[in-house]
């Protein structure tokens, strides 16, 4: 059962990694405001979001199986009960490096949501100033 778990750390680790990937490739087109580009990477994304669900999936009923049900997974990395120290350290170093991806993805998606925030507010500022500058002009047309 712990090479089953330390199996879906594993992948887990690769999905998260080529997700990471493309928000970080995705931030070079949102600073760039190329569209087609960004329509790219939303239907790279979709079949990923799929795949997030089963990998969900499997990690609970996984854990279930382990009777760590309704666990996060570092809770139950933490709370088993290993056979040997070799296994401990596999199940707990993968665990380590899945949660430092993870990490950096939820990172990457905070620096991508602030330029698309950033952009948002230029544009609602701009949007202001032309509405201002035409009322502005019609009053003097009028």
């Amino acid at each position: 059962m712990l090479n089953k778990l330390a199996a879906l750390i594993q992948e887990l680790t690769e999905f998260y990694s080529e997700l990471n990937e493309i928000e970080a490739q995705k931030r070079s087109v949102l600073i760039t405001l190329d569209f087609n580009k960004l329509n790219e990477f939303e239907r790279k994304e979709q079949p990923l979001v799929l795949k997030a669900r089963g990998l969900e999936a499997q990690r609970q009923e996984l854990c279930s199986s382990l009777g760590c049900k309704n666990k996060n997974l570092e809770d139950v990395v933490n709370e088993l009960t290993y056979k040997t120290k070799e296994e401990k350290q596999k199940i707990e170093g993968a665990y380590l490096k899945l949660k430092k991806v993870i990490l950096n993805f939820h990172q990457t998606i905070e620096e991508n949501n602030k330029i698309i925030k950033n952009y948002n507010e230029h544009l609602q500022s701009y949007a202001n100033k032309l509405n201002n500058a035409a009322t502005n002009n019609l009053d003097v047309m009028l």
